[in-house]
């Protein structure tokens, strides 16, 4: 058996005179290392388990099947023990979604409510803050660069200030009420873009339709949302005009 460049008796083979034949046990060579677990576990359990065990001089068989399994698992593991404020990456992610899903809920009741002339405060609060919390949790993911999710981050960040402005510091006075209904559609509607466009990455029906996302499927669905806002902004600027919050 190979040890990385160093070789090892596994069967009746024996690398040293002197060492006595016809035994079946595995023994070291005299100048091969003894590995740590630390070692293996940092990349080191890849030559280890890539062997070629060997009778005399003449290789027998080999498994490099076993090594390419172990590396992929090394590195899901490594994937899975990277941290994001304390937690993994797997669980931040989950938690991420459901911020988002939450959010996205809150947006479409509180769209319904101002096309219908209503604005419930609760419900004004809890978009606000969860839309927040949505665009800053993306930006603890890793990144290189300045990627369209940043962008769309940023720009949520931007309009939802203007939201909470227009609400909790003009209190939708004049113009501000206009203010409102535009920035709070549209920072919902970057909600729904990014659901719509990971929808698209990660459900296996939907990624066969668009698997680079330049596909008509994915220009028409995002299109229908595109359309769908504006109605809903059109109609909720005239159907809401509740002075101030109660």
């Amino acid at each position: 058996m190979r040890f990385g460049t160093y070789g090892f008796v596994s069967d009746y083979g024996c690398p040293h005179p002197g060492m006595p034949l016809c035994r079946k046990q595995s023994r070291r060579s005299r100048d091969a290392p003894i590995w740590s677990k630390l070692n293996i576990a940092l990349g080191g359990a890849k030559n280890w388990i890539d062997y070629t065990p060997r009778m005399g001089d003449r290789p027998m068989y080999t498994r490099p099947t076993r090594a390419i399994g172990l590396t992929t698992l090394i590195s899901v593991l490594r994937k899975e023990l990277e941290m994001i404020l304390g937690m993994s990456t797997t669980l931040f992610t989950q938690i991420h979604v459901a911020i988002s899903l939450i959010a996205i809920a809150f947006g479409l009741v509180m769209a319904l409510c101002m096309m219908m002339g209503k604005l419930p405060p609760k419900v004004v609060a809890l978009f606000l803050l969860m839309t927040v919390l949505t665009s800053v949790t993306g930006f603890f993911f890793p990144f290189h660069g300045v990627t369209p999710g940043i962008v769309v981050g940023i720009l949520s960040l931007v309009v939802l200030a203007f939201a909470s402005l227009a609400y909790y510091g003009k209190h939708l006075a004049g113009s501000w009420r206009r203010t409102y209904v535009i920035t709070a559609t549209f920072a919902l509607y970057l909600n729904v873009f990014v659901l719509v466009a990971q929808s698209f990455q990660k459900i296996p029906s939907l990624h066969a339709l668009a698997p680079t996302g330049t596909e008509t499927p994915f220009k028409v669905s995002q299109l229908v949302v595109l359309v769908v806002f504006i109605a809903v902004a059109v109609i909720a600027d005239k159907k809401f005009r509740l002075p101030n919050p109660s």
